[in-house]
């Protein structure tokens, strides 16, 4: 989506004759580009906003024409939603309906069942986004006619549990109970959290909070689980809009994510600061580890590891706790030497997995911090004991890393944005 708050403020005064110039000519993008450029200007001054307004009204009357002869039309449309919906100019609601139609039709599925949600005449949008599947029956909005890929639906739950894990906050915070409740409104037979704590427990499976919940989320097929989210959401959303965007975004119940409007786009935000624990179990390994980190670095965040932070003459001890302590969000790298050493309390692994697991004892819950990665071996071979109870990610297999990368670094700033 376009960030017209990064665009520089203009020097030269705008007048309604170059608008009606530009217009003239059907001159789209120029005038697009005035509106996000002197959005204040044509908010202040009537005859520049007549002007604009003019504009609106020959270009969607345009609107059939321009579709099938205007090759960056898109693009048009998709300014104008994001001027509409950034606040930069109210398009009449006639309009903005036209360009909800426009974009259905000319964007991939996804992207449109997320337009459609916000058209009015649901018939309609239902109409448009069959025929573009190819199927002969109209249905409702109800289905989910996209694919939420495994990588969004951890997104989603990461996103929703940060929310209703937070016991401090009782209007937003959710227990196994209430969980459950809400699963039995979409399948009545599903056992009761006690039946399903003792099946877990019978079957030697984590009993913690955020891995059993994980678990009853998972196991719904994407039907029930779509409306299981977006039931909790409607929990949720009263009281953490800001935090629930991105999931009625992923969820396609939003068009887009929010765009900043703010002016002070120039202000300084500190870095997501990130440690990396792991044990030196082979050359290899510590490529990989290093690999990781410069990906994330690429992406802005600050990475705290032994390779780049500790030096001849560094405090060793010290230099760990340091990395546990500044750290935003800490990731824990599984193999088979990192469980011997951890479980044994034997070298840094060992001295670092000490500092970790009373952080862990004292909060009883992985919470936001810690971020699990199995790298090498299996669940038994490579994760110590204690840590077993929590969800992992599995980063085990090098031909899915670039989308298990997306989903760590989704999980990284989940408690950022």
């Amino acid at each position: 989506m376009y960030n017209f708050t990064a665009m520089k403020r203009p020097t030269e005064v705008l007048n309604q004759e170059k608008i009606y110039r530009l217009l003239a000519i059907d001159a789209w993008a120029a005038i697009i580009k005035l509106l996000s450029e002197h959005r204040e200007e044509i908010k202040l001054y009537d005859h520049l906003h007549h002007a604009i307004r003019t504009f609106e009204n020959v270009f969607f009357n345009k609107i059939s024409d321009l579709v099938k002869t205007d090759s960056d039309i898109s693009l048009h449309l998709e300014r104008l939603y994001s001027i509409h919906t950034g606040g930069y100019f109210e398009l009449q609601d006639v309009h903005f309906q036209k360009l909800l139609v426009e974009l259905i039709r000319h964007r991939p599925p996804k992207e449109a069942y997320n337009y459609a949600r916000l058209l009015k005449d649901k018939e309609l949008a239902a109409k448009i986004l069959n025929q573009d599947a190819g199927e002969g029956n109209v249905s409702t909005l109800s289905s989910i006619p996209f694919k939420i890929n495994l990588s969004e639906w951890n997104e989603i739950f990461n996103r929703i549990f940060a929310v209703i894990n937070n016991t401090q906050h009782p209007a937003t915070s959710i227990s196994g109970y209430k969980f459950i409740q809400y699963v039995h409104e979409l399948d009545e037979f599903f056992p009761t959290l006690d039946q399903f704590l003792d099946e877990r427990k019978a079957s030697g499976l984590s009993l913690s909070k955020k891995s059993y919940f994980y678990d009853i989320f998972m196991h719904l097929d994407e039907r029930k689980r779509y409306y299981l989210a977006v039931r909790i959401l409607d929990v949720l959303k009263p009281f953490a809009a800001d935090k629930m965007h991105s999931v009625e975004y992923l969820l396609g119940m939003v068009p887009s994510k929010p765009i900043n409007t703010s002016h002070n786009s120039g202000q300084k935000h500190s870095k997501t600061i990130v440690s990396i624990t792991y044990a030196w179990e082979s050359e290899a390994h510590r490529i990989w580890v290093k690999t990781l980190a410069k990906r994330l670095e690429d992406e802005g965040i600050e990475v705290l590891y032994d390779q780049n932070q500790i030096h001849l003459g560094s405090a060793l001890q010290y230099s760990m706790e340091q990395f546990v302590e500044k750290a935003d969000r800490v990731l824990i790298i599984f193999s088979p030497s990192y469980k011997t050493k951890a479980d044994q309390r034997k070298g840094g692994a060992g001295y670092e997995y000490s500092i970790l697991n009373t952080e862990l004892y004292e909060e009883q819950i992985l919470h936001n911090k810690f971020i699990p990665i199995l790298r090498l071996g299996s669940r038994k071979e490579s994760i110590p004991t204690f840590m077993r109870q929590y969800v992992y990610l599995d980063m085990s297999s090098d031909n899915s890393f670039e989308e298990n990368f997306k989903t760590l670094l989704s999980e990284i700033q989940n408690s950022f944005n």
